[in-house]
């Protein structure tokens, strides 16, 4: 039983992977209507951009209010290079994940690498596309994952047998060239994206919605009960 809950929470953290501040490495693939993937971060993008709603710069930041308290932000400290693709990566507090662009396709690469004082919790890594940004109201893909867990017990604890997981990203885009206030900024062109996480657990699903803003990124996202909305941002 131990086993399924330290499962279930590195995959729910998969879902979180754009800005998480649980200082644990996250997890996540891409399979879509663009191609096959398995987690080797091979996948091609589709589609003409209609304008970049990621920046992706070494030194870009992104600080967000919580709604259950205080503020994180969110930094691009480096590059990673993955089966010849090219991926911007977050700060290790902020989740270790990366992100890419394919023509109008937005790519993020992400795997677990978590310790506590009992574990080490580690996966196979896995990339899932999160934005289409020339798609119309109503398309929807999915990213259906296969993930391999291994957890290595600390200091005596029980041995926890390894697992894998068959999990689903279910994205859809819900709204294009939106107008959003968020913290008393107006925000032009945004693009509004649902989110469920099939965990193939038998526990509920996760669901989330994210709005980018053309040339910010961003700007607010929710999942299940947890809302970030952008206090500031600089971009390089």
């Amino acid at each position: 039983m131990r086993s399924l809950k330290f499962t279930y929470l590195l995959i729910i953290l998969a879902s979180f992977v754009f800005i998480s501040c649980e200082n644990e490495p996250l997890t996540g693939t891409f399979t879509d209507e663009t191609g096959g993937g398995n987690g080797s971060g091979s996948g091609n993008g589709s589609g003409t951009s209609t304008g970049d709603y990621y920046p992706r710069a070494i030194g870009n930041t992104w600080t967000y209010s919580v709604n259950t308290g205080g503020s994180e932000t969110l930094v691009m400290n480096n590059t990673s290079v993955h089966n010849s693709q090219t991926y911007y990566n977050f700060a290790e507090q902020n989740g270790s994940g990366s992100i890419r662009k394919s023509a109008a396709s937005y790519f993020m690469y992400i795997a677990a690498n978590v310790e506590t004082p009992s574990y080490i919790i580690s996966s196979s890594p896995i990339e899932i596309k999160f934005l289409q940004d020339d798609a119309a109201v109503g398309t929807s893909w999915e990213n259906q994952r296969t993930v391999d867990y291994i957890y290595t017990s600390v200091g005596g604890s029980p041995d926890i047998p390894n697992a894998t997981v068959n999990v689903n990203y279910q994205y859809t885009i819900e709204g294009v060239g939106l107008i959003k206030v968020v913290n008393g900024t107006t925000y032009e062109n945004v693009i509004h994206v649902s989110h469920i996480l099939d965990s193939g657990l038998g526990v509920p699903d996760t669901t989330g919605d994210y709005y980018f803003a053309k040339d910010i990124g961003l700007i607010e996202y929710r999942i299940d009960n947890t809302t970030k909305k952008l206090n500031s941002y600089s971009l390089n």
